[in-house]
């Protein structure tokens, strides 16, 4: 544990209280993390690495991309990613223009009333710290909103945005006090406030008492920062933490199997998926062959990766995000079978024909690529990827990223063939994510290695234009089958649940398929 002098101070109060906090944290890392104390409820949590940005205008702390409920979006989404309300009560359309009317009543957690002018500076703040252009999928600039009366604000998009309702229940909207910045304090009007934020170690909070809805069981909850898997199960084994994120697919039965635990899996919310770079420079251009691409994506047995690999912790999965997105229209994309006598044909074809050691060589150049993953995804999965490509004369060489800083300079940079990634559906938005990552005119840094042109752009400017939820489910399906039956940029390998595992006096925890929109509000400890 860190000395008193080390500690980075949030939420200024008494000397006295600080001291009393720091013992506190001693007692619960010595006697249980998930506890009753005087009758008061305590949760200590492990999370994985602290990615969050603490910098002005730009910080999202305790919004994203962990969102402990210290902020509050305008709406809510769903376990079957539908909206529901939240500060705002109910909203109404006129033309281009969202009117939105908040609920009455709300402060945030320092007694400051919740007024329009708070939903005006928190997007204003968003805009002009959007250097990177994410914002702007919604649509906005900094005049986009009109405080019409203290409970009511109009939003008008720049350009007309359809599904301005679905996109804004993300945590990177969670409404802010008029006047502070995340990067120094976070305050919202969430059922939890900011107590304590160390880089790296820490994110500690209490319950909200000025808390508009139902107050939190938990008195108090930690986040500790334990990026490596093995340190987080042990933690939880050790009773260091109550509650871990995350859990290793290769552990989650060994846990299941020990007693005082419990496991439990959220519904799909992710699809972890290889992503090809079909726009490469040499050496990474050997991708722009749509046979190669296919070969790949026929190489791979997806169901011996889920269960023997991955222990039965996934689902088959021929679309990019959870099928439900997608309703009835979800048929419309196939996948990829496994089939590895086709896929060596399709490098035949190509003029890929084996060498003395197995690896398929043409014109002097070996059949090699490259493949960089998300930190999450364990040595066993990609040697799993690599071994299936060697059964059809692919080389594959594994470049291992030990933190998401290593990994997002590697693909911005388009050094790698192959890109193992598991995005969450994050929104309700049925045509994001497709758009997001491979529409040409996306602010997204990495799009220029993936995007599949006119075509596919013409289906996505359709699916954004649309006013029908339908229309917009069939417009996502058509781009996704664009994507993965026609042109092979991207192979869905399985649908993710996420895995939970906590002491068995931890209840009330009901998993959302997005941990962005993870309610940790309901859970309490029993004694």
């Amino acid at each position: 544990m860190p000395q008193m002098s080390d500690l980075r101070i949030r939420n200024p109060n008494s000397a006295i209280r600080h001291v009393l906090e720091l013992a506190l944290c001693f007692i619960l890392l010595a006697c249980g993390a998930s506890r009753r104390v005087g009758g008061e409820q305590e949760l200590i949590v492990g999370a994985r690495a602290d990615d969050y940005v603490v910098e002005p205008l730009k910080s999202k702390l305790g919004m994203y991309p962990l969102n402990v409920q210290i902020c509050e979006p305008l709406v809510r989404i769903s376990a079957d990613f539908r909206i529901e309300p939240l500060l705002a009560t109910r909203w109404e359309r006129h033309g281009d223009t969202w009117r939105f009317f908040l609920r009455p009543g709300v402060v945030f957690s320092t007694g400051q009333p919740l007024t329009g002018e708070a939903v005006r500076y928190t997007f204003s703040r968003l805009v002009k710290g959007d250097r990177a252009g994410i914002f702007q999928h919604v649509y906005l600039g900094e005049n986009s909103i009109r405080v019409m009366d203290d409970l009511t604000v109009d939003i008008t998009p720049e350009r007309p945005n359809q599904h301005l309702l679905e996109q804004i229940g993300h945590a990177n909207y969670g409404i802010i006090a008029p006047g502070t910045e995340p990067a120094t304090e976070p305050v919202g009007t969430g059922p939890f406030r900011l107590v304590e934020y160390r880089r790296g170690e820490w994110l500690k909070l209490e319950r909200n008492e000025r808390y508009w809805g139902q107050r939190p069981n938990l008195r108090r909850l930690t986040f500790r920062f334990l990026p490596d898997d093995t340190t987080r199960v042990l933690a939880l084994q050790a009773g260091e933490v109550g509650m871990i994120l995350d859990v290793p697919r290769e552990q989650a039965a060994t846990l299941r199997a020990q007693s005082g635990l419990r496991v439990v899996k959220a519904p799909v919310g992710r699809v972890a998926s290889i992503f090809l770079n079909i726009h490469g420079q040499p050496p990474y251009d050997l991708l722009a062959s749509k046979n190669l691409r296919r070969a790949v994506g026929l190489a791979i047995d997806r169901r011996v990766l889920i269960e023997s690999v991955w222990e039965g912790n996934g689902e088959m999965i021929s679309t990019i995000g959870p099928r439900a997105m997608l309703g009835e229209h979800a048929q419309l994309v196939q996948g990829f079978s496994h089939d590895p006598q086709q896929a060596a044909q399709l490098l035949g074809q190509e003029g890929w024909t084996p060498s003395a050691d197995g690896v398929r060589v043409r014109d002097g150049r070996r059949l090699t690529l490259t493949v960089i993953a998300w930190p999450e995804f364990d040595t066993a999965t990609l040697e799993f990827v690599q071994a299936q490509l060697a059964s059809v004369g692919i080389e594959l060489q594994i470049v291992k990223s030990p933190d998401t800083a290593s990994y997002q300079a590697r693909i911005e940079s388009g050094e790698f063939d192959l890109d193992l990634e598991a995005p969450n559906q994050n929104d309700a938005n049925p045509i994001f994510l497709p758009a997001l990552r491979f529409y040409s005119k996306s602010t997204g840094k990495t799009v220029r290695f993936f995007a599949p042109g006119s075509r596919f752009d013409k289906i996505i400017e359709a699916g954004i234009e649309a006013d029908e939820r339908d229309e917009v489910t069939r417009r996502s399906a058509e781009a996704q089958r664009l994507l993965i039956d026609e042109e092979a940029i991207i192979i869905p390998l399985a649908g993710l649940r996420r895995i939970y595992a906590m002491q068995d006096d931890v209840r009330d925890f009901s998993p959302h398929p997005s941990l962005l929109n993870q309610r940790w509000d309901i859970i309490s400890v029993g004694q």
